[in-house]
C-alpha cells in the first residue's frame, strides 16, 4: 500500500503546477464569459 501512497501524481511538483494552472485558465475562462457580456449592456 505505501508504494501506491509514493507514487501519487500530488507528491509531484510539476503535476500540482500543471493542475493549478489549468484550473486557473477554467476559472478565468468562467469569469470572463459572464464579465464581458455583463459589463457591456
Amino acid at each position: 500500500m505505501r508504494a501506491v501512497a509514493d507514487s501519487s501524481l500530488w507528491r509531484h511538483r510539476d503535476f500540482r503546477l500543471y493542475w493549478t494552472s489549468q484550473a486557473g485558465d477554467v476559472l478565468g475562462s468562467s469569469l470572463s464569459s459572464v464579465a464581458v457580456p455583463w459589463s457591456r449592456s
